[in-house]
């Protein structure tokens, strides 16, 4: 049990060197070009602003939804904001790339390095104009919560933090899916996958 532990320590540290190295280097590559940082923060905080202006015209039409009152889909929607700037900070830059990796032959250069190729490819660009979006996703999260004005348990928070990680898990392994697919399919499924990444998350909310 002890050496399993101690393997497991080993395999996170050595995971969190490698990410703190992609980190540094993504934010160089960001700081370098400071209009692209900006605009991608921007891009996607006006996709926040459409999906939230959507439901806002509809709740002035009606109190509830399903039963679900305009502070309980504002809760999903910043719930969806989280998840998808979580994706975009960390993810999808590195899965967009993978089809074309393989399709030009530098997969084989991944394969060949001694750290899991799925984490090597798929988390090796940090987006730097995301992580400004997870903050201000996080920022709505909070006062979506307060808004709800609930008092939950720590079961409550639990199941809340799995439910929003297998969405996260989900969200990821479809677009690692189609990223791949892609090989068989060269090119038509490059707007597919970019449609995906940006409207599947918004699901959950419905």
């Amino acid at each position: 049990m002890s050496n399993f532990i101690s393997k497991g320590f080993r395999a996170t540290s050595r995971f969190l060197r490698l990410e703190w190295a992609f980190f540094k280097n993504c934010l160089t590559r960001d700081i370098q070009y400071r209009g692209n940082f900006f605009l991608v923060f921007l891009m996607d905080i006006i996709w926040y602003a459409v999906n939230l202006g959507f439901f806002e015209v509809i709740y002035l039409n009606t109190a509830t939804i399903a039963g679900y009152t305009r502070n309980d889909v504002f809760f999903f929607m910043a719930t969806t904001f989280v998840i998808d700037a979580i994706d975009m900070t960390f993810f999808a830059s590195g899965i967009w790339q993978i089809s074309d990796f393989i399709r030009k032959g530098e997969f084989d250069l991944i394969l060949s390095k001694p750290v899991s190729p799925l984490v090597y490819s798929t988390m090796r660009y940090v987006s730097f104009g995301s992580l400004l979006d997870l903050i201000f996703a996080l920022g709505l999260l909070t006062i979506a919560f307060f808004n709800l004005e609930v008092s939950p348990t720590a079961l409550d928070v639990l199941a809340y933090i799995v439910l929003a990680l297998s969405g996260l898990i989900v969200m990821y392994s479809i677009q690692v899916f189609f990223c791949c697919v892609r090989i068989y399919f060269r090119q038509c499924f490059d707007r597919l996958t970019v449609g995906i990444s940006s409207s599947i998350s918004t699901c959950y909310a419905s």
